[in-house]
């Protein structure tokens, strides 16, 4: 399996790899109907968060199309001998509403900014108070669509690894959620 960091280098592009992990014991495959769903509540909340990200999060309505056009993702490969996707998002063009603002220093374009965020809001399913916190952070609609992520994980009854790889940076970052994490982050965004 390549890492993300190299997959982001060779497509110059920010890289997600999801690894679902099934207990051997189990004899039936992960059903396309569970995929489905947790590929496209990933991308609703891809779009939300990135809302956020923007200063105009909403709570219902269209997206604007620049968000939706710069943070859309796509399936490029699947993993062997295990079940994982990569999935790789385009990088704004120069010409788009935020390329001039790329010149200044310590600015990160749109897509860096959401999958950051995802993957920290990932990382903090495991401790309530940050949790929560992060969920009222990114507004009702990022955090409707998390918890909509979090229920479509835990149907696939997996544990599983996301890790990200972004173009000019070496190492990854990796994030892991088991089975039982995914369980508890679904109680907590339920209350929350």
């Amino acid at each position: 399996i390549k890492s993300a960091a190299r997959f982001a280098e060779d497509f110059a592009r920010n890289v997600l790899n999801f690894r679902l992990t099934r207990e051997k014991t189990s004899a039936s495959g992960l059903p396309i109907k569970r995929l489905g769903t947790l590929l496209t509540s990933f991308q609703a909340l891809v779009y939300a968060i990135a809302q956020y990200e923007e200063g105009i999060a909403t709570e219902s309505g269209p997206i604007a199309n620049y968000i939706l056009g710069s943070t859309t993702f796509s399936i490029v490969t699947t993993f062997k001998g295990s079940f994982g996707i990569t999935l790789v998002n385009d990088l704004p063009e120069q010409g788009d509403q935020k390329g001039l603002l790329a010149d200044l220093e310590g600015y990160e374009p749109l897509p860096e900014r959401t999958i950051k965020s995802f993957m920290d809001l990932v990382e903090s399913s495991t401790q309530e108070d940050s949790l929560k916190k992060n969920l009222v952070k990114i507004r009702k609609r990022a955090a409707s669509g998390y918890r909509n992520f979090l229920l479509a994980l835990s149907s696939t009854e997996t544990d599983n690894v996301f890790e990200w790889g972004r173009p000019g940076h070496e190492n990854s970052k990796a994030v892991q959620l088991s089975r039982l994490d995914v369980l508890k982050a679904v109680e907590i965004a339920n209350k929350t």
